[in-house]
């Protein structure tokens, strides 16, 4: 996909024509996409990442950063 603020989540903003692999989703159980920014839901660690643009903190990490690769986001027990 298109990349341009880090949606697919492999620390580049280069854009990828196949399949990539996201370091740090082993176990993934849920994956949400927006138009620049993608979420998931990690069942082996019950926490969510985020990832992509954030200049309107649609990241949920309190800040306005834009991140490349997985970010936690929010931990529950």
């Amino acid at each position: 996909g298109l990349n341009s603020n880090g949606q697919i989540g492999d620390a580049t903003l280069v854009q990828k024509n196949s399949a990539t692999v996201v370091p740090g989703l082993a176990g993934a159980t849920w994956i949400a996409a927006g138009y620049a920014h993608t979420c998931a839901i990690l069942g082996n660690t019950s926490s969510a990442k985020c990832w992509g643009a954030n200049a309107n903190g649609q990241l949920g990490d309190g800040t306005l950063v834009q991140k490349t690769s997985p970010t936690t986001v929010l931990s529950f027990p």
